[in-house]
């Protein structure tokens, strides 16, 4: 019916709408938004993920090892938890 009331079965909501939407992404979006949420995820969980301190000062200019993930950097801190802290000065400056 063109004109007049609408039928009650647009007024419901289908299930799986919001499925469908997920479904119609490109991946390239798809991988956009899946490193958006692991961004939103190791900002959040930064002080659990890496319990070391961000300013904790040991050798300097260390080659990654299982210690330290991505080495440290000039002055000895762990290149590792800056970037996650990092994340979440990142994270509150584009909000």
């Amino acid at each position: 019916m063109l004109f007049g009331k609408p039928k009650v079965v647009d007024a419901v909501s289908r299930p799986g709408v919001k499925f469908n939407r997920f479904s119609k992404m490109t991946i390239g979006s798809r991988l956009a938004l899946l490193f958006i949420a692991l961004l939103v995820v190791v900002a959040v969980a930064a002080p659990v993920i890496s319990p070391e301190d961000p300013l904790a000062i040991t050798v300097s200019y260390q080659s990654p090892t299982a210690e330290h993930l991505f080495g440290t950097d000039n002055v000895g801190r762990d290149v590792m938890t800056r970037v996650f802290y990092g994340a979440r000065y990142s994270l509150v400056i584009g909000l």
